[in-house]
């Protein structure tokens, strides 16, 4: 109980700079994950590989006819299969990319409700500050216990002590 009553007075609790940490940290993972290979080379190579198909495919009496189409075969396989890793990659690195920027737009809201927010402990401070003021330039005991009465009220209390 102690924890969960401490992460509700916690004002960092909607703070989404963990999970923007989070993201960048994916971000760089997937970074990685994109092959280094260019998708211009992988989409050359099954051009070329389609081409060498073509090629065999038109010539019957080609040496070596089954193996060079099964080896065409295995680079147009092998092109795609980068295709699709970098594809995938990016599909992802997009996704994250949207996920951040949710989060810091949120985040940036959250800054800017907070600077207009005064929080608990700076209002009991103001109404402190307020109430010394009262009681040392207030003379007036009755006037006192009226503004103590008035203030209760107002905060839904019963009245201050004068």
């Amino acid at each position: 109980m102690e924890a969960l009553a401490h992460g509700l007075e916690d004002p960092e609790l909607t703070s989404m700079r963990h999970e923007i940490a989070l993201l960048d940290a994916r971000l760089g993972e997937l970074f990685r994950t994109v092959p280094e290979e260019s998708v211009r080379d992988a989409v050359a190579g099954v051009r070329d590989a389609a081409a060498r198909i073509r090629y065999v495919a038109d010539r019957p009496d080609v040496d070596r006819r089954e193996e060079r189409l099964s080896e065409a075969v295995a680079d147009i396989t092998e092109g795609l299969a980068l295709l699709d890793v970098e594809r995938t990659a990016w599909k992802e690195i997009y996704d994250v990319v949207t996920l951040r920027r949710r989060a810091a737009l949120a985040e940036t809201k959250r800054e800017e409700a907070l600077e207009h927010t005064m929080i608990h402990q700076q209002a009991l401070q103001f109404f402190a500050t307020l109430l010394t003021i009262i009681h040392e330039e207030v003379e007036d005991p009755a006037l006192k216990k009226r503004l103590a009465t008035k203030i209760g009220e107002r905060m839904n209390r019963p009245a201050l002590p004068a």
